[in-house]
């Protein structure tokens, strides 16, 4: 993945923050989804769950991003 891929998969979950907050009351630690994958797996699966369309596209855009990068 490269720098630029990076800061793409960044913002998206930089925008999962507020919504994840609001909607089911978890603080997202952005830097620790980076480093502890089953922590990253499990605020995907909660937004992907979500009602909020805009949440649910963070999160597929975050997954995809890094599974086509494999």
């Amino acid at each position: 993945m490269n720098s630029s891929d990076y800061a793409t998969v960044q913002d998206a979950l930089v925008r999962m923050v507020v919504p994840m907050r609001r909607e089911f009351g978890v603080a997202v630690d952005v830097p620790r989804m980076r480093v502890d994958i089953g922590y990253a797996r499990f605020i995907v699966a909660q937004a992907l769950a979500s009602r909020s369309q805009a949440l649910r596209d963070s999160a597929e855009y975050a997954t995809l991003s890094v599974e086509q990068k494999k």
